[in-house]
This record gives structure tokens, sequence and C-alpha cells, in this order.
């Protein structure tokens, strides 16, 4: 397996269409081309992490945080600690790999773990992407290729609705056409106005699927010029910044916050205000919540479970009465580690790929 190949599985868990847009994910030292034969997970690109890729003969690291990131690159210190892990990692022929608020976003990324892990039901995201959303694909096929073709679109990744997999909508019709000079068509006479008995087959997919499930419509598809249309929708998107969601009963905060230390690996560091009251509506935001604490007052949450938020958002949750469980940005998302390597371990045995997958 080649990085370039790498980089299309983590696209499957971690899509990279899902990275807002002032981020910067994806290989970020390396070549696309370099066969993959060792993986090390970790949530920075120190030159502690690039040293320990290489010593447990890893030549790929994957890490939570861009080691490029802010403002344009124009010059490289290697007496500066970044410049200094460009060239560890060049030197060790490290690849450097970052899924950053792709990782935030996914529906297997950090947040939607721990709203899992505390028991959250209804789960949405507290800020839904604005980069990605559902689109509607719809496809005229002869009634005999039905089933292949929404098959293949499911495969795919369309017709994922909730808990449910390969729904569609389907309607008789008659799709009329006229082949000309050169046309190879599946059934009809040249140069006659044909009617064709078809059926409209309507699936949904994300916008960061479509494609994958275009190429696998066209592929099994009959037709010479398959006729579809791409419907964009407003459909709320369940991937997105954090995550907001119900207790299936109110506990005390206190509780709640001791079953985010296990899924964690540690203890919250700050507690602001009261953790003896009853939580039912809880938002889970790791890393930097600083920006979404209107957010979270908004939807009527009881709890915030963080890495980190400012004063200001200190004192707003305080007036609102909501109560703040904060861990520190790295503690809150060092389980990405835990999560990516669990999920590419099982998509490369899916694949029969052998990879070495290391996490610290």
């Amino acid at each position: 397996m080649t990085v370039g190949e790498l980089l299309e599985v983590i696209d499957h868990i971690f899509p990279w269409e899902l990275s807002e847009e002032w981020d910067n994910p994806g290989l970020q030292i390396g070549s696309r081309s370099t066969e993959c034969v060792g993986i090390l997970c970790a949530l920075d690109p120190s030159n502690e992490s690039i040293e320990a890729a290489f010593r447990f003969g890893c030549n790929v690291l994957l890490t939570h945080h861009p080691l490029f990131f802010g403002e344009v690159i124009q010059k490289i210190d290697t007496g500066h600690p970044g410049g200094k892990a460009v060239k560890n990692a060049l030197g060790k022929e490290v690849n450097v790999i970052s899924c950053h608020t792709n990782a935030d976003s996914a529906e297997k990324g950090i947040a939607s773990c721990l709203a899992r892990s505390i028991g959250l039901k209804e789960v949405c995201p507290v800020k839904p992407s604005r980069t990605s959303h559902f689109v509607k694909i719809t496809v005229f096929v002869p009634h005999n290729a039905v089933n292949s073709v929404s098959e293949a679109m499911a495969n795919a990744g369309a017709g994922e609705i909730g808990n449910y997999t390969h729904c569609s909508f389907r309607i008789e019709g008659t799709g009329t056409f006229m082949p000309q000079e050169g046309a190879s068509p599946y059934s009809g006479e040249m140069f006659k106005l044909n009617l064709e008995d078809e059926t409209r087959l309507e699936m949904i997919c994300p916008s960061y699927r479509m494609e994958k499930v275009i190429r696998a419509m066209i592929s099994v598809h009959p037709y010479e010029e398959v006729a579809y249309d791409v419907y964009p929708l407003d459909n709320p998107v369940p991937w997105g910044i954090g995550r907001i969601g119900m207790l299936t009963e109110a506990k005390p905060c206190s509780l709640v916050i001791n079953d985010a230390s296990k899924a964690i690996g540690s203890a919250a560091k700050r507690i602001i205000g009261d953790d003896k009251k009853n939580a039912i509506v809880v938002a889970v935001i790791p890393g930097d919540a600083d920006r979404l604490v209107s957010r979270v007052v908004n939807s009527g949450a009881d709890l915030l479970i963080a890495g980190e938020i400012g004063y200001h958002s200190e004192l707003l949750a305080r007036e609102c009465g909501i109560c703040v469980a904060l861990w520190g940005h790295a503690e809150s998302e060092k389980i990405f580690s835990h999560i990516v390597s669990s999920e590419l371990e099982a998509a490369l045995a899916a694949k029969a790929q052998c990879v070495k997958i290391i996490s610290i």
C-alpha cells in the first residue's frame, strides 16, 4: 500500500472534505508514491513523535494536529522546533499526515466517540459542517438493472439514513431516445424515436461520497450514456464540530464527568459551576471550545465537556448556569491515536492489507 492509497483509506474514516476551510490537513511531508511499511499514530507531529516512528520502523506518522498550520510557510528555520521537525522527518524518511478538523467533524471522530462513551442519544453537531452537505442522486435505469445499480450505489456510500442502509425511492416511467451515427444503444432502433420502460431511482448521499457513488453507478449501468441528476439538499447533517445530545435519564454532572474521564483516560483538570446539579443535555467539544460556548448556551445544555475555553466564555457559562469540565486541549484529544489506529486496523484488514500500526 502506498501513502496515496493510505490517504484514500483515511478519507473513508475521516473524509477530507469535512475539514474546515481554514485548516490544513492531509500529507504534510513525503510522497504519495512511497510504499507504506508502518504507521505510527500520535497527537502531535513533534520531534519526539518523529523519533518514535523511526524507532518503531514506521515510515508514516499520522497525527491529529498539522505540522504546517496558520500562516503560509515562507521559510523553514531548522533551529526552530517546527523547522527541526521538518528536517528530522525528511532525514529519517518519515511521511507526515495530519487529520485535524476532519477528525473532529467525522461521525467516527473524536467528539462522536466521546459522546457515545458517556451514553448520549439524539446526538447532533454543535456546529454543523459548512463544507459538506447531502445530495440526492437520481438516475434512470431499465427495470432489469435497478437492483444492481442500487446495490453498487449503496456499496459506494449512498442510501444511508441514520441506522438504515440501502434507502432509495423508485418510480416507473418512460424514457425516450433517438440513437445517432456512432451510437451503440442498449435497446431500440437507430435513427428512430424509441420509448423505454425505465425506473427513476433516487438515493441520498454525503457530498464527500458523491463522486465515488456516481462512478459506481456508471460502472454497472447498462446504458452507453447514463442520464442522471444531482440535487443539493438542505437536510441537517450529522457531521460537524462538537456533539450535543441527551442522556437517557438525568444524573448529576459529576457522574457524567467521571464517565468522560474514563473515556479520555484522565481526570478533569478544572470544573466550573455546580457539578452536583443534574444534567440531561450534554455538549462535548474536545480541544478548543471557546468560540462555541455561545452555541452551547443557546442549545440549552446543562453540561459542557471540553478541552479549553477562554475567560469570557467561562463568565458566560457561569452566568447561564452551565457546568463546564475542562481537561486541557491535548488531554481531551489524546484518544485520537486510539480511534484512528483501531479504525485503520479494521479498514486495512477488510482490504487484506498487512501494515504495522502503532499508537502512542
